[in-house]
């Protein structure tokens, strides 16, 4: 069983980027390909708020590395 993965530079960018945004914590962990409670946990590391609900219904988040 693998432990924890580590967050790159690039997730938590993606991740202070969205959750500026208002985007909730379920979209966000379907970006970045993580779980839920990850993601949340990171926002709390972070002090960071995660949205429960979508504000913007309808916005597509294109996946972590995707250009």
């Amino acid at each position: 069983m693998a432990g924890p993965q580590q967050w790159t530079e690039a997730e938590v960018r993606r991740l202070r980027m969205l959750a500026k945004r208002k985007v909730s914590a379920d979209n966000i962990a379907k970006s970045l390909g993580r779980y839920v409670g990850s993601v949340k946990t990171k926002a709390l590391e972070l002090r960071l708020i995660v949205s429960k609900k979508v504000k913007a219904k309808g916005k597509w988040l294109p996946p972590c590395g995707a250009t």
